[in-house]
């Protein structure tokens, strides 16, 4: 429940609190807070942030909300958990979740060593009402998925060869779902860009190589389920990169760059690069998609910090490194207590830290 309209919320005090936060913990002077038991009831005010942490056992899922409960009121933090009404959780387990500013979906699995590979369900909660039970989505999955503000796309493989692949694409917000999006085969999608009514859908082509350098093509969509025809294909980019096809995942930086990367140990300085920067330009005439740095770097993962202009590399040491977004170069100087700053929040996706990443493969 939101407050009353003569009472609106002082988002200023809000922005300044999140920046007097941000100074705190570049020093060291964070305050630790410990919610209250977690409950499954409804709560009203305002939220400002989630911290999501996913247990694989459904009943230790907690969600920690900021919320301010009434105006002039100092933010309080608050443990919820999901409810999961209608589901019968004895059986399944978590296997991976997403979210955006405003869903939760979570990927459960069946508990058995004879369930089918694709025997995988996606559940929906709105971040506001955690308290009723999820939306269920679609089951049987496998393939890649992204969610993006009130957009979820799914790439369902199927066992049987004579049945088709399908991309669905659900807007959460209209309870939509448009089956059969775009023909031919996707290992790898995300969504690059969203407004209320479309998407721009990036997803890469399949690859044969194991490890090596590989030539990597991509194409860009553009899906609106109230135009005709809905589907309009934009561009198509292709990269070299050291990749091999397990490996090989993309992160979404902003609506115009993503990075591409691969997950492999760096031995030598000579290896070709295995971190890529893509910009999306855009122009009366075409879409293009070009590279603006690479680099040869030993990763695990990657987490933009957009609000900073910078990049959180996770080494596979599980130690980190920060690179400017900007050209790839590493940011010196940084001390302990800075860099344990924006890799914990950074990691837990709380504004303005980080962007609303989403990452495949």
């Amino acid at each position: 429940m939101l407050f009353p309209a003569n009472e609106p919320l002082d988002w200023f005090r809000v922005y300044c609190n999140r920046r007097a936060t941000e100074y705190r913990w570049r020093l060291g002077l964070r305050t630790e807070h410990r919610p209250e038991k977690a409950t499954g009831k409804r709560t009203g005010g305002v939220r400002l942030q989630n911290i999501i942490e996913i247990n694989r056992e459904l009943q230790d899922i907690r969600i920690i909300s900021q919320r301010i409960l009434a105006p002039q009121q100092q933010p309080v933090w608050l443990s919820k958990q999901l409810c999961w009404d209608g589901v019968d959780t004895n059986k399944i387990s978590t296997k991976q979740y997403q979210r955006s500013d405003e869903y939760l979906i979570i990927v459960v699995e069946t508990r058995s060593v004879f369930a089918l590979s694709t025997n995988d369900t996606i559940y929906a909660w709105h971040l506001n009402a955690l308290h009723l039970p999820p939306r269920l989505i679609t089951n049987k999955v496998k393939g890649p998925i992204s969610l993006y503000k009130n957009w979820l796309v799914i790439r369902k493989h199927c066992r049987d060869h004579d049945t088709p692949d399908a991309t669905l694409v659900f807007d959460l917000a209209k309870r939509a779902a448009r089956p059969e999006m775009i023909e031919g085969g996707a290992d790898m999608l995300h969504i690059q860009q969203a407004t209320a009514g479309s998407i721009r859908l990036l997803w890469r082509d399949e690859i044969d190589a194991e490890e090596s350098l590989t030539r990597i093509s991509w194409r860009f969509w553009d899906y609106a389920p109230d135009r005709a025809p809905p589907t309009q294909y934009l561009s198509v980019g292709r990269t070299q990169l050291y990749a091999g096809e397990r490996r090989l995942k993309t992160c979404r930086i902003d609506d115009s760059r993503f990075v591409i990367f691969n997950q492999t140990s760096v031995n030598s300085a000579d290896t070709p690069p295995n971190i890529k920067l893509m910009e999306i330009l855009e122009s009366n005439a075409k879409v293009t998609m070009v590279e603006r740095w690479s680099l040869s770097q030993e990763l695990n993962s990657t987490t933009p910090i957009v609000s900073q202009d910078m990049l959180l590399v996770t080494l596979r040491s599980m130690k980190h490194r920060l690179l400017n977004l900007s050209d790839g170069s590493p940011v010196h100087d940084i001390s302990i207590t800075t860099l344990d700053c924006w890799t914990t929040l950074a990691g837990s996706g709380e504004y303005p830290w980080s962007s609303d990443a989403m990452y495949t493969g």
